[in-house]
């Protein structure tokens, strides 16, 4: 096989080199995949992130309206006695 173009020993070289090809681009395939998967789990984790603190943030908006409201409340009705008060204690006074 002296005279044969390609020698075993060349092919085989050759295959292995396309081989070797081949399994670099599967690990560059397998390394993409993985950046895509980590950029993916990034911006979901922003996205959750987001809808949680705006969430939150109106959890604690009604916690501390439900506050106000209440403290009003008891404001308006310390008001509306007094005013019973000094609209009782003028009645009398018109009446005389």
């Amino acid at each position: 096989m002296r005279g044969s173009v390609f020698s075993n020993h060349t092919v085989w070289w050759k295959a292995l080199g396309w081989i070797f090809i081949g399994l670099a681009v599967l690990a560059a395939m397998q390394f993409y995949y993985v950046q895509e998967m980590l950029a993916a789990l990034i911006l979901f984790t922003a996205l959750f992130g987001s809808i949680v603190t705006a969430l939150f943030l109106l959890f604690v908006l009604d916690r501390a309206g439900e506050a106000v409201l209440h403290l009003f409340e008891l404001h308006v009705k310390n008001l509306l006695q007094h005013a019973r008060r000094v609209w009782a204690s003028s009645e009398g006074r018109l009446q005389r």
